[in-house]
């Protein structure tokens, strides 16, 4: 029971850290501080151009064109990946916590 709760909590201290996260790079972006926007270049070197494509494609993140031009680049939502990015880690870290309790 004591385990329970424990492991509870620190999912629950886990999921409040990210939400921080989040909410830190947000400010940051409305602040001026740090710019939103990442272009596809930069979003394939930091998250990877498969996971990128992916996301994109199952319509979980979105782009826009800097402009109406065909040739102009490419834009995402730092936040939007970031949110999605730490969203998968917890549910995987939650499934990885569930499945080593049934192990036991």
């Amino acid at each position: 029971m004591k385990t329970d709760y424990i492991t509870n909590l620190e999912t629950l201290r886990g999921a409040m850290r990210e939400s921080s996260m989040l909410t830190a790079l947000a400010m940051l972006a409305i602040t001026g501080d740090q710019k939103d926007d990442i272009s596809q270049n930069e979003a394939f070197k930091k998250y990877g151009s498969g996971w990128i494509t992916d996301r994109e494609r199952r319509g979980l993140i979105h782009s826009t064109r800097q402009s109406s031009k065909q040739n102009s680049a490419i834009i995402y939502s730092r936040f939007e990946i970031e949110t999605l990015k730490r969203t998968e880690k917890l549910i995987q870290e939650e499934y990885s916590r569930l499945a080593n309790m049934s192990d036991k």
